[in-house]
């Protein structure tokens, strides 16, 4: 798990370059629903979800040879991580600015 989120640690900033708005850059908001769009909120944390969740099955089972046991398990939990993060921000993030709603 430490490799998963390590991998996340450093591929987070560059994505958030690539997939944020100049708004959000500028004035330090973190990517939310509300905050990037659905499009966009979509893409970046299905790109960050199944890169920690393929990272994290690939070093479990130490080898490539069981790729689609790999594959199988980063896909359903990558859904089922999405769904979460997607209830999660609509929950908590309502506000345009990325505050959070229970403040």
């Amino acid at each position: 798990h430490t490799f998963a989120c390590l991998l996340l640690a450093f591929a987070r900033p560059f994505l958030i370059e690539i997939f944020a708005n100049k708004d959000i850059l500028q004035y330090n908001i973190k990517p939310n629903l509300q905050s990037t769009g659905f499009n966009r909120f979509l893409t970046f944390y299905s790109i960050l979800v199944l890169l920690h969740h393929f990272s994290l099955y690939w070093v479990e089972q130490y080898s490539i040879k069981n790729w689609d046991v790999i594959l199988l398990k980063t896909l359903a939990n990558s859904f089922w991580t999405l769904l979460s993060l997607f209830i999660i921000n609509i929950i908590f993030y309502s506000k345009k600015d990325g505050s959070i709603a229970y403040k």
